[in-house]
């Protein structure tokens, strides 16, 4: 399958980590950054590893991309 990382600090940075070893079982990873607001998710998996008052933005700006896939947040709100 094909996974999609929404963020780029720590958690995105972690996640990277281990979308490596996905990588590894044949799997392809992508990470979005602030720069990437252009760019499309295509991941059959998303991972929102962003801040918790960014949600709501991600959502607005990308809800119709992540129609239809599984969305996992590993947002906290402290």
């Amino acid at each position: 399958s094909h996974v999609s990382i929404i963020g780029g600090g720590n958690m995105g940075q972690a996640i990277a980590a281990i979308a490596t070893i996905v990588a590894k079982g044949g799997n392809t990873v992508e990470v979005f950054t602030n720069n990437d607001a252009d760019k499309p998710v295509t991941g059959d998996v998303v991972f929102l590893a962003v801040p918790y008052p960014a949600v709501a933005d991600v959502l607005v700006q990308r809800g119709d991309q992540l129609a239809g896939k599984v969305v996992v947040g590993i947002t906290k709100t402290r």
